[in-house]
């Protein structure tokens, strides 16, 4: 039942928010969450970004499916301005959130979901980005 709730909530959060190849945005957190088979994993998956990205609170978050999964939310949810390294560390500092922000990371190194062969100069800087952050969360 939770999990239904939790896409549920997802799925309103990202309501007409579409990724950077013009998708809906919900296929990513579903993406995510199909990687797992953990349900606390899946619903922490769906959930990774609609603090960040939608007006939904941590609270609401906590009342609906406990302290754990707001706990993994929370460190997965990046502080405005925040310094990157710090954010990285807080997730590498819960177990549930260094996972799914590991899958989190993968996904979004698929270049092929924007539907197009070059990418800029931006996007080229994100990879170098997300490759570093998968290091440092794998500890190697």
């Amino acid at each position: 039942m939770n999990l239904l709730k939790a896409y549920w909530l997802a799925q309103k959060a990202h309501k007409g928010q579409k990724d950077k190849g013009g998708k809906p945005y919900i296929n990513h957190p579903k993406y995510v969450a199909s990687k797992f088979i953990d349900k606390d994993f899946k619903i922490v998956a769906l959930l990774h970004d609609v603090v960040e990205d939608s007006g939904v609170k941590l609270d609401l978050i906590e009342n609906m499916f406990g302290t754990t999964i707001a706990k993994a939310v929370d460190a997965m949810t990046k502080r405005k301005d925040e310094e990157y390294a710090l954010y990285l560390q807080r997730v590498k500092s819960n177990p549930i959130a260094k996972e799914v922000k590991l899958i989190d990371l993968y996904h979004n190194l698929d270049f092929t979901r924007l539907g197009r062969r070059e990418l800029t100069l931006s996007e080229k800087t994100r990879i170098k980005k997300y490759l570093d952050a998968i290091q440092f969360l794998l500890g190697i």
